[in-house]
């Protein structure tokens, strides 16, 4: 079993979040992100 890194948590909050706004670019404005970073995510 793997245990999940508090970034990752983070990263799948923040792609949580731009999926329920519908927003990618909202979402990473609330979190404190570019819009770039989704992709580098992603």
């Amino acid at each position: 079993m793997h245990a999940i890194t508090e970034s990752t948590k983070h990263k799948l909050s923040l792609l949580q979040l731009a999926e329920e706004l519908g927003n990618v670019s909202k979402a990473f404005r609330i979190m404190g992100y570019r819009r770039d970073t989704f992709y580098e995510m992603r």
